[in-house]
């Protein structure tokens, strides 16, 4: 990432609007400097924002491995298809692969080539000598643009006028690291409270939009997104590299506004799909299915109390768990913790029905002890659906 000066560069808080412009790079920059150094890439993480800003390739228990964290905002599963492809020449010994709900919706992500041209062109993945000058001259084109514009210098500015504030805690920002990973540099004063309840309003408007309901196929002959995970995990099945498939904590707000926008069908849906999908590959290629591990569902660390403007140990908002619990799902997969062992449980064919059932009861019987929430939800999904009634 370069050299980093004091006071000028420590943090670099315009980076989290140019992840995809810098990861695809880094990412190969780092496994080539393992290769210079005779050393291997031992872990790749993949998936989004949850996994990003979580999963630590420094934590301690990932002490001596050589991780590098891939995870992209808001990726859908045709963009994690295409991160892999980028990095599977460099034939990592591990993939920890974190699958989230929403980017799965055909409506919403970019799920089809030819909708991100940009990231394509740099996620490109043959060798070949057309490619490789393909590649660089999107790096190159990009890295102009990025330099020679008036956003960039303003950005330049905006970088060494804000370290202060920022090692201060008067503002916050997404800082990435050598490994990939995305630090959280939340503002001291943040009122916690109140930075879940405008995340529940945005959950609102996400989930529940008449215009584009939720779908994992699109009008078209595209595949859909559950399509594209099979074809990843075909491709996976082929190699010789251990994978775990694991689905991130959300706050259990997030849950509830999934439920009270009529997306919880959908959910078990999907949850059920991953589990045949991967079972099916398994079975298809001759190997045991991948382990397949559930954060999300209504358990002792999705249910921190939030009960004043102060920081949650679990969560930096509504739908991105901090450090501490990636690094304790890290662990539960791994049985190195027994700590919240509620926290985290592998999903096959022979238990999926039942622990669906037990976390549809569990959300019906949260909303009942929690029924200001519920209203809240209820109010805030009927401005919705007047809003979408009045164009807006």
């Amino acid at each position: 990432m370069g050299q980093r000066w004091a006071g000028i560069n420590q943090y670099k808080p315009a980076v989290a609007h140019s992840i995809y412009l810098v990861k695809p790079w880094h990412a190969q920059w780092f496994a080539r400097q393992l290769n210079e150094q005779n050393q291997h890439l031992d872990l790749l993480i993949l998936g989004t924002s949850r996994a990003g800003g979580s999963i630590n390739p420094r934590a301690p228990s990932f002490e001596g491995q050589q991780a590098y964290n891939f995870a992209l905002p808001l990726a859908s599963i045709y963009q994690t298809r295409l991160a892999w492809q980028h990095m599977r020449r460099f034939n990592p010994a591990q993939l920890l692969l974190t699958l989230d709900f929403f980017t799965f919706n055909h409506a919403k992500a970019h799920t089809v080539p030819g909708q991100d041209p940009a990231l394509e062109a740099r996620l490109l993945t043959d060798n070949s000598l057309i490619e490789y000058w393909h590649q660089l001259g999107q790096r190159t084109a990009d890295t102009l643009l990025q330099l020679a514009t008036m956003d960039a210098t303003r950005k330049s500015i905006q970088t060494i006028a804000a370290q202060h504030k920022l090692a201060s805690g008067q503002i916050g920002a997404i800082d990435l690291e050598h490994t990939g990973f995305w630090r959280v540099l939340p503002p001291k004063q943040r009122d916690i409270r109140r930075h879940f309840e405008q995340g529940l309003a945005f959950s609102v408007r996400r989930f529940c939009d008449r215009s584009a309901p939720f779908s994992f196929a699109d009008a078209g002959n595209h595949p859909s997104t559950l399509e594209q995970l099979a074809s990843l995990l075909d491709d996976l099945y082929q190699r010789d590299i251990k994978v775990t498939l694991a689905i991130p904590a959300v706050h259990v707000w997030y849950l509830a506004a999934l439920h009270e926008c009529d997306l919880w069908d959908k959910r078990e849906e999907w949850k059920q799909q991953l589990v045949q999908i991967n079972e099916q590959m398994a079975k298809l290629h001759g190997k045991t299915a991948f382990p397949l591990w559930d954060f999300s569902d209504i358990n002792s660390i999705t249910s921190e109390t939030i009960a004043g403007p102060e920081p949650l140990q679990w969560f930096h908002d509504i739908d991105h768990p901090t450090p501490v619990a990636g690094e304790l799902m890290w662990s539960r997969i791994n049985g190195w913790s027994s700590l919240a062992d509620d926290y985290g449980r592998p999903l096959d064919k022979a238990n999926i029905s039942g622990l669906l059932a037990q976390e549809r009861k569990g959300m019906s019987e949260y909303l009942t002890r929690n029924p200001d929430l519920k209203h809240q939800l209820q109010d805030r999904i009927q401005e919705r659906h007047r809003q979408q009634s009045q164009g807006r």
